[in-house]
């Protein structure tokens, strides 16, 4: 029951949402099974019957039970509990985006999920919002109100880090890290829109990007119990936040990055995406990304899948539409109202259990399986879809409910969107071909470019169609980031390409960085382009591979005259050839023709950043025998070689030793690689593949 004391107690926070808002409750959690269930609960005793709210507790992809502990949650009290789900742990930073994504409140409150701050402060944050007329109100550890019990060694990097943020950002407040922070949703929206830290230092950044624009921000205090938690004040974890700082310094001061970027606005009419998913043969990864494809939080897509070969029939096409087979909420797109969401998979795929990093958001391993196809049912479609003669032989696909375990009672499976998803084989032919008939066959208003080996996040699709409402924007890029489930040599990979001496200026490609608002030169595994500018320009050339992206990119820019936007947050984690021999051969492939293209297509090609390993594989081989003409030339040539060996491991540093030295010879391999092999395809008159057919199984080992 409420007292007279409770009305008195919350009448600032009732002002301050007033008739028609809702305080939102973001938790992020990792790792928190064993408590997690009791502190949303706690919350929500608190707050139930005083002001109108919902908690939407953030799975950051934990590897215990707390997703199971979150779906127990929400099952208790559905109209306030939303769970949020992370499939690849990526951060705090990262987690509370997500949750501010799926929230509809006009009041935010960012809470840890393990409660070592105590909730109940939250009336006086409230009271100081409307005393002050702040929209940004934090919680301080240094606040004279506080109570805090807190280890030294948390207090002295605590100091530490609040002096030299002061000093590099300049905020005026006491403390930036508090894990309890209250924003109208007007500022954390501005906020969020143009941040870039996904991990630690993501409360600085937060609050200097506000407090640049103009919101004010007032220090309230807290009460803390930190416990004997280890919590994750690791040298790693320093490292990372030193660096972002910095980044976040160079960004606001230097570049002045953050009162400049494009934030686009949503499309006033939803766009139709047509997914194209060029690939020789189903496989496991290409069932990862369907299933990632399935947990989409953008509805207004259909996925179009070009093998090989498909079904009984050699070179025919089919269509495969899913039926009414339904899977649990917390599969859905994290945190959002999941309507009407199904998902599907390619035919001959037998049932299997799937590892929990393939699996849709919050899907336990053992319970989640993949779907055999059958049933196959005649059904005509128009032969324009289609290149091959047998174009008549579409047929439909249905697919069987999925199969449920001791934990997913058949009741619960409701209110989820169908996933359209059509098979169209074209025989053995080159990628490019493989996308032009899916270009020929999209019925959306843009086509999203994605390797059968790449899986994108949930909200993917959501953060690069908003581009398209700015018109001219043709196209659209996002990171391909190495899985952090791939095996080591193919982590080793991944970490080659995004080496700063290796990708340089595209080094973006790899990891998450800014928004670039002009890119001209951008690859097929993430890429997002107008159907009508595709096909104005002809789709990709078929005489190229790879390459035939670089190409494309080109037109798009130079002869159509529309931009190109690299958005950070549309991410796909983009499986990697392991060092060194499949590494290499990729590396070789792509050195092969840019080289070519440097002569062909200088406009994006002959550009510095690709001719210096060329110059590195040049000034080796003619060193050397130069180096025996005199002593001076030897030691200067040793010098140059020692001085590249240790910027190289200097760049290539890990924790691991060896994974730090495995990336080192990786690095210094793919510079002989590339600087080889750019020659090479600038000295030839022609590339091979534009004389024989590329067969896509050579690319299996």
């Amino acid at each position: 029951m409420t007292t007279e004391n409770d009305k008195n107690i919350w009448w600032a926070a009732r002002t301050c949402i007033g008739a028609s808002g809702c305080l939102s409750v973001i938790m992020p959690a990792y790792g928190l099974e064993r408590i997690i269930g009791k502190n949303i609960e706690t919350v929500c005793g608190l707050l139930r019957g005083n002001i109108p709210f919902e908690v939407l507790p953030v799975d950051d992809g934990s590897t215990d039970q707390t997703a199971a502990v979150l779906r127990a949650a929400a099952e208790r009290d559905p109209e306030r509990v939303r769970p949020v789900y992370v499939k690849v742990n990526a951060g705090k930073g990262n987690a509370l985006r997500r949750g501010f994504e799926a929230s509809r409140g006009s009041h935010i409150l960012l809470l840890d999920g393990d409660l070592d701050l105590s909730p109940t402060r939250v009336t006086t944050f409230f009271d100081i919002m409307l005393e002050k007329g702040a929209p940004i109100v934090i919680g301080s550890k240094r606040h004279p109100d506080s109570v805090i019990d807190y280890p030294w060694r948390r207090r002295l990097a605590s100091g530490v880090y609040y002096t030299l943020a002061r000093i590099l950002v300049g905020l005026p407040v006491t403390d930036t890290q508090t894990g309890m922070k209250l924003f109208t949703r007007e500022a954390l929206q501005w906020a969020f829109d143009r941040m870039l830290v996904k991990a630690f230092a993501f409360d600085l950044e937060v609050l200097s990007i506000a407090h640049a624009k103009g919101f004010a921000v007032a220090e309230a205090p807290i009460e803390m119990h930190f416990g004997d938690k280890a919590g994750s004040l690791t040298w790693k974890n320093i490292r990372q936040v030193m660096t972002d700082t910095l980044a976040i310094f160079y960004r606001l001061r230097v570049l002045r990055y953050y009162e400049s970027v494009e934030v686009a606005p949503p499309p006033s009419t939803p766009l139709t995406v047509s997914v194209v998913i060029a690939c020789p043969a189903p496989s496991a990864y290409l069932t990862e990304c369907l299933n990632a494809l399935a947990a989409q939080t953008y509805p207004h897509f259909e996925v179009i899948v070009l093998p090989d070969e498909g079904g009984s029939s050699k070179g025919s096409s089919k269509v495969l539409k899913c039926e009414s087979s339904k899977v649990p909420s917390d599969i859905a797109p994290d945190g959002a109202e999941a309507h009407n969401f199904r998902t599907s998979e390619l035919q001959n795929f037998r049932t299997s259990p799937v590892p929990s990093e393939t699996a849709p958001d919050g899907a336990d391993a053992h319970n989640f399986r993949t779907l055999e196809l059958q049933n196959f049912r005649t059904s005509p479609v128009p032969s324009e879809t289609a290149q091959s003669a047998d174009a008549h032989n579409f047929r439909t696909l249905e697919l069987p409910n999925f199969r449920t375990s001791s934990n997913f009672r058949t009741s619960e499976l409701q209110n989820f969107r169908t996933l359209e998803l059509s098979i169209l084989p074209t025989g053995k032919v080159r990628p490019a071909e493989k996308r032009n008939i899916g270009i020929r066959a999209a019925r959306g208003e843009v086509v999203a470019f994605l390797d059968d080996d790449a899986y994108p996040v949930p909200n993917w699709l959501e953060h690069a169609v908003k581009y398209f409402s700015l018109p001219d924007v043709g196209g659209v890029g996002g990171p391909g980031v190495t899985p952090p489930g791939d095996p080591f040599m193919a982590q080793a990979g991944g970490r080659v390409y995004a080496n700063l001496f290796v990708s340089g200026n595209y080094r973006y490609r790899y990891v998450g960085d800014r928004v670039r608002p002009n890119v001209d030169d951008y690859p097929s595994c993430n890429l997002f382009v107008r159907t009508d500018l595709l096909r104005a320009i002809g789709g990709y050339r078929t005489d190229f591979w790879p390459g035939e992206d670089t190409i494309l990119c080109a037109d798009v820019v130079l002869r159509q005259k529309k931009r190109i936007v690299y958005d950070p947050w549309a991410i796909v984690y983009h499986h990697r050839r392991p060092l060194f021999l499949p590494h290499l051969r990729q590396v070789g492939r792509y050195a092969l023709h840019r080289g070519h293209f440097a002569k062909r297509f200088p406009e994006t090609s002959f550009r510095l950043s690709y001719l210096i390993p060329t110059l590195f594989v040049l000034g080796i081989v003619l060193g050397a025998p130069l180096a025996f003409l005199h002593p001076w030339l030897g030691g200067a040539y040793l010098g140059a070689l020692a001085c590249y060996a240790l910027v190289t491991l200097i760049s290539s540093f890990s924790l691991s030793v060896p994974m730090w030295l495995v990336t080192w010879l990786g690095v210094m391999a793919t510079h002989l690689v590339y600087g080889t092999r750019f020659l090479i395809g600038l000295l030839s008159r022609r590339m091979p593949c534009e004389t024989a057919a590329f067969d896509h199984p050579a690319e299996k080992k």
